[in-house]
């Protein structure tokens, strides 16, 4: 067997020409499509500044300020409870539609009419949607939480934090009804667009963060980032896709049954999306309560880093949702898994290796003496909290396949994921704080989603596709 993999091409022999091929020929070897290498970009560029965050923050930042700041951030995610997991459904749907639609040379999309009325029905009924969950989530978390905050006894020590936490959500609230309309052009097929979109987005809302964090704005700052993600998330909508919108937002023929069609699985999204945010996002807010704000930064930084771990890995997952979709759509089942097994086994060594680089940087610099060591898990703690990012990322890739068949399989699994989570994660923080916390994750993660969620996989792989033939 050849086991050269570029001994069937055929080489220029221009230097130039040549070193273009081979590189061509790397970036198809490894996936790197175009809306991968976009998205990577965008993911690379976050882990950056994460990386930028965890040696500048504790300069701005005294250990009480990085709790309420990584808290903040952590109790933000409740607003999957008023989403109840819209955004992967629209994708779904979208990409089901556009299979049977083309773009036009005005930038809208034309083909078979009942697609047509189905994808601008969808996009109507999102926007609504998400706005009626934005004023829920203003009136919902604003107050509780005022009242959580003011529970600590590390309040007094931030004195404006009520009105950065109000200023936060109500940006938050307005960037979630943006969000549909993003998940509907990535349904379209638009991922390497709205990828290139929130790259920009996030290297602005940097360059407003970062010069008010310098000028001691601390909590505020992180509002005004917000801020300045949604506003050009409107902006840049208006100026890209106003022809397409205000085409599939004009009134028209009601083509989606909401209550037959996209309920039964949105609740079950949303429901598996709440359970996920038990599984990580409880971390802090538990340690915030029963270890203190400092606590609660410690481990607010070393799950950024966790986090960027699998945000950049699952891009190869992300990236072909809309294309197991239209595969889905076409029965073209072959096709279909060998883009799954291809991009789920780049996927999970990319988190492995990006793992193993976090944990020897993070001992390193700690080695060498730098002061904000002490701002981060142990090195035991730190490296279970990465393990169990990287074993997350294949039950993940497998959730992303059969969701894209429009079926939720794994609802009971994610409660019981929640539930055990938020279970260990109670009792574990009181006994062995943060340290015991990144175990429990390790151990639950390795139990339920891997173990779990691969059978599951396996046998609704085999049942569904039978179904179509």
């Amino acid at each position: 067997m050849d086991v050269n993999p570029f001994a069937s091409a055929v080489l220029p022999t221009q230097p130039v020409a040549k070193w273009r091929a081979i590189s061509a020929l790397v970036a198809q070897r490894l996936g790197l499509d175009g809306a991968v290498r976009t998205s990577l970009a965008l993911r690379t560029t976050q882990l950056g500044l994460g990386a930028l965050a965890i040696v500048l923050l504790p300069r701005f930042l005294s250990p009480v300020e990085q709790g309420f700041y990584y808290t903040f951030s952590s109790l933000l995610g409740l607003q999957v409870i008023f989403e109840l997991g819209l955004t992967g459904v629209i994708v779904q749907f979208a990409a089901h539609e556009r299979a049977n639609l083309a773009w036009t040379h005005e930038g809208t999309l034309r083909g078979d009419p009942v697609a047509s009325a189905r994808l601008s029905s969808l996009l109507r009924f999102a926007v609504l949607w998400q706005g009626a969950a934005a004023l829920i989530m203003c009136a919902t978390l604003v107050p509780a939480g005022l009242v959580f905050f003011s529970w600590s006894p590390d309040s007094g020590f931030v004195p404006n934090w009520s009105g950065a936490w109000v200023w936060l959500v109500v940006a938050s609230a307005g960037t979630t009804v943006i969000t549909s309309v993003l998940a509907v052009l990535e349904g379209c097929g638009l991922i390497q667009e709205v990828a290139d979109c929130r790259l920009r987005q996030e290297l602005f809302s940097q360059a407003v963060f970062w010069p008010l964090l310098y000028l001691d704005y601390d909590l505020p700052a992180m509002a005004a980032m917000q801020t300045a993600r949604l506003v050009w998330l409107t902006l840049w909508l208006l100026h890209k896709y106003r022809n397409l919108l205000a085409d599939l937002l004009r009134p028209g023929p009601v083509g989606l049954d909401w209550r037959s069609e996209i309920w039964p699985l949105q609740w079950r999204i949303g429901a598996s999306w709440l359970s996920g945010y038990l599984t990580v996002q409880v971390f802090n807010p538990v340690l915030f309560s029963t270890q203190g704000a400092a606590a609660a930064g410690r481990m607010g930084m070393s799950l950024a880093l966790a986090t960027a771990v699998t945000t950049c890995a699952m891009v190869w997952i992300t990236t072909k949702a809309p294309l197991f979709g239209i595969l889905i759509a076409k029965k073209r089942f072959y096709e279909l898994d060998m883009s799954f097994k291809y991009a789920a086994t780049q996927a999970v060594l990319v988190a492995a290796l990006g793992a193993t680089a976090i944990w020897f940087g993070v001992a390193l610099l700690s080695r060498l003496g730098f002061s904000w060591s002490e701002r981060v898990l142990s090195p035991a703690a730190l490296a279970a909290l990465l393990a169990a990012s990287v074993i997350s990322v294949l039950p993940y890739a497998q959730a992303v396949y059969l969701r894209a068949h429009k079926r939720e399989p794994f609802l009971l699994l994610s409660i019981l994921t929640g539930i055990a989570m938020l279970t260990t994660t109670v009792i574990l923080s009181r006994e062995m704080g943060a340290n015991g916390v990144a175990f429990g994750y390790l151990a639950v993660t390795i139990a339920l989603p891997l173990a779990g969620g691969t059978a599951i996989f396996l046998d609704a792989r085999r049942r569904w596709h039978a179904e179509y033939l």
